[in-house]
C-alpha cells in the first residue's frame, strides 16, 4: 500500500474509533479523498477483522469489541503495584478537572482497578471538551451553542476560534468574532459545541490573557495580601490549588497569602465568605471593594426586612 493511502487509512481508523456524527461525505472531505475511497478503506478494515457498524444514513464507527481492540487491551495489563501507582496518579488530579471522572471510569472498565471512587461529572462537559480539542487541532471555527453568560445574564450562541485551554480544562481561550477580541469561556456553561468547516481566520490575533489564582481575567493588576487561619488556608488551597505556592506559614501557625489579581471579584468573594477567618493586609483596593460590597448587602438586607415588616 502506498504511503499516502496508508496515512489516510490510519486517520480514518482514528476518526471511526469514537465517531458519532461524521457521515461518509464529511469523512471524505476531512481526509481530502473521495467518498468511494472512504468506502473502499472501510471494506479493507472489515476484511482485516475490524467490526464497523454503519447505520443507514448514519455515521460509521468502529465497534470496540473488534478482535483487534481486544488484543491491544491484553497488552496493557497492570500488576498490583502498577495498579496502585495508577490509582495514586489519578487521585492526585484536581477534582475540578472534568476529565478525572472519565479517566477513572475508563480504567475501571478496562482493568477493573479497585478503589476508584466515582466523581460526578457532566458527560456533556466531557463531550464538549473533546469537540473543542478537535476544533483546536484542526484549526477550525466553532459555535458554542446555548452559552450561559454570567456577565450579560443571557443565553446565546457564540461564534469563536478556540485555541487554548486553561488549567484542568475548566475554561477555553477563544477569539470571538462578534466582539473581535479574545475571551475565556467556561466549559460548564456551554450547552453544545458545533465544529464548522470554516478554518481559523484570525490566528494572528489569538492571545492568552492573564488569569489570576482566583480564575479571573483582565488587564488590571492589584497586589493583595491576606492573613489566614488554618480553616481559611485549607479552603483556599482546596478551592484554588495553585494558590499554595503563594502562601507561607507564619511562626504562630497561621498563614500569609500574597499575590497579584486582575480583578477583585474573585478574591473578594472568597474573603467575604470567610470574614471571621481572614484579615486583609496592605491591600487598600481590596479592603475598599469588600467594604462596599458589605455595605450593599447591609442596605439590601435592611430593605428586605422593611418590606417584610410592612406587609
Amino acid at each position: 500500500m502506498e504511503q499516502p493511502n496508508l496515512e489516510a487509512l490510519l486517520r480514518l481508523m482514528k476518526m471511526l474509533t469514537n465517531n458519532t456524527s461524521l457521515r461518509i461525505p464529511q469523512i471524505a472531505e476531512r481526509l481530502r479523498i473521495s467518498t468511494r475511497s472512504v468506502e473502499r478503506y472501510i471494506e479493507t478494515l472489515r476484511h482485516s477483522g475490524f467490526i464497523i457498524n454503519h447505520p443507514r444514513g448514519g455515521a460509521p464507527y468502529l465497534e470496540k469489541h473488534s478482535p483487534f481492540f481486544k488484543e491491544i487491551s491484553e497488552l496493557v495489563h497492570f500488576t498490583d503495584e502498577e495498579t496502585d501507582v495508577v490509582r495514586r496518579v489519578v487521585d492526585a488530579i484536581d477534582e475540578n478537572n472534568p476529565l478525572k471522572g472519565q479517566i477513572r471510569r475508563k480504567l475501571h472498565n478496562a482493568h477493573h482497578l479497585p478503589y476508584m471512587p466515582e466523581v460526578v461529572v457532566r458527560e456533556q462537559d466531557c463531550r464538549n471538551i473533546h469537540l473543542i480539542i478537535e476544533a483546536i487541532e484542526t484549526e477550525k471555527q466553532a459555535t458554542l451553542q446555548a452559552y450561559r453568560s454570567a456577565n450579560s445574564n443571557e443565553v446565546s450562541n457564540r461564534l469563536v476560534e478556540p485555541f487554548a485551554f486553561t488549567t484542568n480544562y475548566q475554561q477555553v481561550w477563544c477569539y470571538e468574532l462578534a466582539s473581535s477580541c479574545c475571551k475565556l469561556f467556561k466549559v460548564a456553561r456551554i450547552g453544545n459545541v458545533s465544529i464548522l468547516e470554516t478554518p481559523w481566520q484570525h490566528e494572528n490575533l489569538h492571545r492568552e490573557g492573564f488569569i489570576d489564582l482566583f480564575r479571573m481575567t483582565g488587564n488590571n493588576r492589584y497586589s493583595v495580601e491576606l492573613h489566614l487561619n488554618v480553616r481559611a488556608y485549607n479552603l483556599l488551597i482546596e478551592e484554588y490549588p495553585l494558590a499554595q505556592k503563594n502562601t507561607a506559614v507564619n511562626a504562630d501557625g497561621s498563614y500569609q497569602f500574597r499575590a497579584e489579581v486582575t480583578r477583585l471579584e474573585g478574591v473578594g468573594r472568597f474573603v467575604m465568605g470567610l470574614l471571621p477567618d481572614i484579615t486583609i493586609v496592605n491591600s487598600p483596593e481590596l479592603a475598599e471593594f469588600v467594604g462596599k460590597r458589605l455595605e450593599e448587602l447591609k442596605n439590601n438586607f435592611s430593605t428586605t426586612v422593611a418590606v417584610g415588616e410592612g406587609r
